[in-house]
């Protein structure tokens, strides 16, 4: 058994125990039929014992309990309180605004977010596909909703510029005072091996993350 493990083990259960609304909550190491056997109790409230005289006393209860060396066994609530943590939040809305050239980067961004927990609105848009004038204006709209929805916008940029109708997206979002963050690309040209460079554009390029 590590000590130095042990003890930061039980500090991050008791604040995750916390931020679930578990008051006081208390590590209880024990023996019960020979075995090491490892429990977390917080206090469930205040309970009247005698109306009387007022008294009263906070009644515990055992959350989780297990089995088996100590470590282990704190390893086992940590994963448990993480999970129903999870389970209870309400996730973050996170809305995508950039150029639809960037299909690929909103796939990767959208990705990301995903991973961190958030619900993502991103664009409607596929590879080749040209809206006609009354489409346009319904994914205008559309998008302005989407904002409305979001708890944040990322704005998606390539060498540090947007265009016109991200500009007025961003202008929309700040208006709303929603938080607006940036994710940046950057334009990165190269030549293949054994091929010189170019100076005047006409070597590969392709699109970084800043």
């Amino acid at each position: 058994m590590n000590s130095k493990n042990t003890g930061k083990l039980t500090t991050e259960i008791q604040e995750l125990a916390k931020k679930y609304c578990w008051a006081n909550p208390s590590i209880i190491v024990s023996f019960e039929d020979g075995k090491l056997q490892t429990s977390l109790e917080t206090d469930t409230g205040t309970i009247i014992r005698d109306l009387s005289k007022k008294t009263s006393r906070n009644e515990r209860t055992i959350r989780y309990k297990f089995f088996g060396s100590l470590d282990s066994s704190l390893n086992k609530i940590k994963e448990k309180l993480e999970e129903n943590i999870l389970n209870q939040r309400c996730p973050d809305i996170v809305c995508l605004c950039g150029s639809h050239r960037l299909l690929e980067q909103f796939q990767e961004v959208n990705l990301e977010e995903t991973l961190a927990g958030n619900i993502v609105l991103s664009i409607g848009e596929k590879p080749g596909f040209n809206a006609t004038k009354k489409q346009e204006k319904l994914l205008v709209w559309l998008h302005k909703k989407k904002i409305d929805m979001a708890d944040e916008v990322v704005i998606i940029r390539l060498d540090g510029h947007i265009g016109e109708s991200t500009a007025e997206e961003e202008k929309y979002a700040l208006e709303e005072r929603k938080p607006v963050r940036y994710v940046d690309y950057k334009t990165e040209y190269y030549t293949n091996p054994g091929e010189e460079f170019d100076p005047y554009g006409r070597s590969e390029k392709r699109i970084v993350r800043s």
